[in-house]
């Protein structure tokens, strides 16, 4: 059975990670780091670089550089490069592709199956995108599981004793929050609330205003409009952020920030704590306006809660982490980085689904879901923090006289007009009985599976006529689209591995001519001296043109030179002048 692995896709960075001897790690990135930036890069000859290479490419490649997919999940969001148009779910696809092809690396084994998480707070169009883009990059999707559901299993809560834990999720794009109740190896969600516009890149937009304020103030120079002076900005807010964590003030210095005529101009300000968290509070703010609200809809007060979760690289910052600790009286818990354990969490569910552990997971439904009736109705079937698996079926009728269809519009959201909530698919039944309205029993069904997926079915009393959709039928990327995206991606792994191969068999062509070359100056047998000396010229001018030029030849050159070596080297025989 191959190792499930557990990947945390997130907006900012992303990280993967796998259980080993019974304990999560999280396996460092090609660069040796433990998260990768979920930043994609495309070249003008449409080569693609993922992560840290594509992130230093945000200002010189700009145009042809994403960053931040995730909050655009779910949507008919389409980015264009070189001429083509990219889905969400496609560029997502390439930074998984990159954590499996790293995880690959890192246990020695190909990886097939993963448990990816997601926002709890995703809507049902964004956990399908986010199971697709998996599916792009090769992966056979186990599970979508919530991010804070994954967060409490890495900080190692103790499930034998009874508590009321609130997983404070505040990444780089979006915030979650959930409370869970553990009991006796059962984690069950008992509500979840969130902002999928909310997170840390929020914060160092505002700071960035902050100096675009200072700057103009000070030069009588309006910069918003200038692309590199703005996300040289944005870089500078973020070290500032991070910075001030620790430190009470932090100088900023930013020279030749922008360049008219003959005249340019620098940025050196200050930014102190008190400063930052007076632009930041606001930010805090709505996230506990929803950490209030998920606490009403578990019906709980907050001394009622027992452990505190961080979760995210922007809990870091003392308002924030002030703020929460103060509201509910419970300090943080420690000992896991905020940005590892969600990925750690991950991995635990997939051991748990290769049945290595005894945990049960009973999740919830972020969002209620309707049908919408006549006068722009919504007819709540599923309410929000519905524990999921669940299946619900309400009676309907027809809304007109003689119609000859009926259409069921699925919707997500806690409005109840159908226009304000937001519509995530339709189902229609054909063919049924011309009859005056009200005079056709419709039962219709709707289900939430485990990965928090929707399901509906539309049966005809009638004629027993059934018609099913799964929501991913009609979700933002078409079938089409998910089956090119699907081939490319095969395309560029096969031309990867294929790259990968030749370079390997190039540079061990390159080591054993060198190696043969000063041998064969050491050969007292002239005839052997002259074959080896003939093969490592022709085997020196098959590299001339790189390991793509020839490979065929490069291959049996290789394999030709080292036979000879072999023979009058013992050393190469047993491989110790080999690098790979």
């Amino acid at each position: 059975m191959s190792t499930v692995i557990g990947i945390d896709l997130g907006t900012t960075n992303s990280c993967v990670a796998v259980v080993r001897d019974g304990k999560p790690e999280v396996l460092v990135t090609s660069e040796f780091k433990q998260t990768l930036p979920s930043v994609v890069s495309f070249d003008e000859r449409g080569n693609i670089s993922v992560g840290w290479a594509a992130k230093h490419q945000e200002y010189t490649n700009f145009d042809r550089t994403v960053a931040s997919i995730k909050r655009r999940m779910g949507s008919r969001y389409r980015v264009r490069i070189n001429g083509h148009d990219y889905s969400p779910e496609s560029i997502s696809a390439f930074i998984l592709q990159r954590l499996k092809t790293d995880a690959e690396d890192r246990i020695g084994e190909v990886v097939t199956d993963a448990v990816i998480t997601c926002p709890a707070y995703f809507t049902d169009a964004q956990r399908q995108a986010t199971k697709d883009a998996g599916k792009i990059a090769g992966l056979n999707v186990k599970r979508i599981i919530n991010e804070p559901t994954a967060s409490a299993l890495a900080y190692g809560i103790d499930c034998t004793e009874p508590q009321k834990v609130l997983v404070f999720d505040l990444g780089g794009g979006t915030f979650d929050c959930s409370i869970l109740d553990i009991d006796e190896g059962i984690i069950e969600v008992m509500s979840t609330c969130g902002d999928n516009e909310l997170g840390g890149n929020d914060i160092d937009n505002a700071v960035k205003d902050h100096f675009l304020a200072e700057f103009e103030e000070e030069t009588g120079w309006n910069i918003g409009l200038n692309y590199f002076a703005v996300q040289r900005l944005i870089e500078a807010a973020e070290e500032a952020k991070i910075a001030l964590s620790d430190a009470e003030s932090y100088e900023v210095f930013l020279p030749f920030l922008v360049t008219r005529g003959t005249e340019c101009r620098h940025l050196r300000t200050t930014l102190t704590r008190d400063q930052l968290e007076e632009i930041a509070q606001p930010f805090v703010d709505r996230a506990m306006d929803s950490v209030r609200r998920a606490l009403v809809d578990a019906g709980l007060g907050p001394s009622q809660i027992d452990k505190l979760l961080l979760v995210g690289g922007s809990t870091r910052m003392p308002l924030v982490r002030r703020t929460i600790e103060g509201y509910l009286g419970v300090a943080a818990e420690e000992g896991v980085d905020p940005d590892e354990c969600v990925a750690l969490g991950a991995a635990l569910q997939a051991n748990v689904l290769e049945g290595s552990g005894d945990l049960l997971l009973l999740d919830v439904v972020p969002m209620s879901l309707g049908i919408e009736s006549y006068g722009d109705v919504c007819v709540r079937m599923i309410e929000r923090n519905s524990r999921i698996p669940i299946k619900c079926t309400q009676i309907f009728s027809t809304a007109t006289d003689l119609q000859r269809e009926a259409e069921f519009r699925v919707l997500q959201g806690e409005s109840s007009k159908a226009s304000l909530n937001r519509l995530i698919g339709v189902v229609t039944l054909p063919e049924i009985r011309r009859a005056l309205h009200g005079n056709l029993i419709i039962k219709v069904s709707l289900g939430v599976d485990v990965d928090g997926i929707v399901h509906v079915e539309a049966l005809n009393t009638e004629t027993g006529k059934r018609v099913s959709l799964d929501i991913k039928d009609s979700m933002n990327i078409t079938r089409e689209e998910l089956e090119a995206s699907i081939k490319e991606t095969k395309r560029r792994e096969e031309a990867r591995r294929f790259k990968e191969h030749w370079d390997r068999t190039f540079n061990q062509l390159e080591h054993l001519c060198t190696h043969g070359a000063k041998l064969s100056l050491l050969l007292k047998d002239k005839d052997d001296r002259k074959i080896l000396s003939r093969e490592v010229l022709a085997a020196q001018k098959a590299t001339k043109g790189g390991p793509f030029s020839q490979p065929e030849v490069v291959a049996a050159a290789c394999s030709r030179i080292f036979a000879i070596l072999s023979s009058i080297d013992p050393d190469v025989r047993e491989n110790r002048y080999l690098m790979y």
